[in-house]
């Protein structure tokens, strides 16, 4: 999510590829016949590239997206470029850490444990922001711009149920902001761990949302 999205997205937008790839996830991959997810991948993968520490997947992004905010393949497929070139649409670049492992006659790749903690900084463009989305209309509130969610959905034409839980996000602990604001939050912090109900408490929120390696230096 962090790499689709695009700066011209709303939330609506976001939400949108956030739902639709949860539904891609659940009826394709993890339900579909081999033939269904031979294509999906045909259809969104540029290259894949083993090195002997690391494995990199160049991803499609404009395709990617056309198929997820339509919620369905393109038809027909689109042509892939030769593997020595990179395609017109920036692709989604993902990396993890892996290596080689002989067990027996067999090389199996092994993928690190440590390899969701690690890594250069990375922004998250949905994450910036609804936080900043949050932020905002919390102002609103307290200078009485806006008198409450009611208000605010019916001045965006969002949902007021979604406006609400937004504004939560307005008391997200400030450590955690400041990591989402540097690229340094825990790989696996997304939207969707966002949406779960989070406690009021700071400590409780770190625990949630934090890596561990900042766990023990973040105070109240």
């Amino acid at each position: 999510m962090d790499q689709l999205v695009v700066s011209e997205d709303g939330a609506e937008a976001i939400e949108r590829l956030l739902a639709s790839g949860q539904n891609t996830s659940r009826m394709v991959l993890k339900a579909g016949t081999p033939a269904e997810i031979a294509e999906l991948v045909r259809s969104v993968i540029h290259r894949v590239v083993v090195h002997r520490e690391k494995v990199e997947v160049l991803v499609g992004k404009e395709v990617f997206r056309q198929i997820l905010l339509k919620n369905h393949l393109p038809s027909p497929p689109p042509v892939l470029p030769s593997p020595g070139r990179v395609p017109p649409d920036i692709p989604i670049h993902l990396e993890f850490a892996a290596r080689l492992r002989r067990s027996g006659l067999e090389v199996r790749l092994v993928v690190s444990a440590e390899s969701q903690e690690a890594g250069p900084p990375r922004q998250s463009q949905a994450l910036l922001k609804t936080i900043a989305r949050a932020n905002d209309w919390r102002e609103q509130l307290i200078c009485g711009r806006a008198s409450g969610p009611c208000a605010i959905a019916k001045q965006t034409g969002l949902d007021e149920s979604y406006v609400r839980r937004i504004l939560g996000y307005a008391f997200i602990a400030p450590d955690i902001v400041e990591a989402i604001l540097n690229g340094r939050q825990a790989q696996d912090l997304t939207l969707e761990k966002l949406r779960k109900r989070l406690p009021m408490s700071w400590t409780e929120q770190r625990m949630i949302l934090l890596p561990s390696a900042q766990r023990s230096s973040a105070r109240d």
